[in-house]
């Protein structure tokens, strides 16, 4: 199974720790619901762009566990930080 491309405010980055949702489910990149679980890979990103307007996305690969902000939240343990566009 290819890794999934999910959705996430990267203004819930905390350290090497993303806040993905404050339920069991995301949405990947093309919309469609994604269900969580503790130890599935993911790849997260967030639609930003750069000083001249160009699309430029923040992406984040790692894990997920459940905590973090809260016990009923799941966030992705960073294992790699990018700032490039998909």
């Amino acid at each position: 199974m290819a890794t999934p491309k999910i959705r996430a405010d990267f203004n819930g980055l905390f350290g090497d720790v993303l806040c993905l949702s404050h339920s069991d489910t995301c949405v990947d990149a093309n919309g469609a619901t994604i269900q969580l679980s503790i130890g599935m890979k993911v790849t997260a990103f967030d639609e930003d762009a750069d000083e001249t307007g160009k699309r430029d996305d923040l992406i984040a690969s790692g894990v997920v566990k459940r905590g973090g902000v809260t016990w009923t939240s799941y966030s992705l343990i960073v294992i790699q930080k990018k700032d490039t566009s998909m």
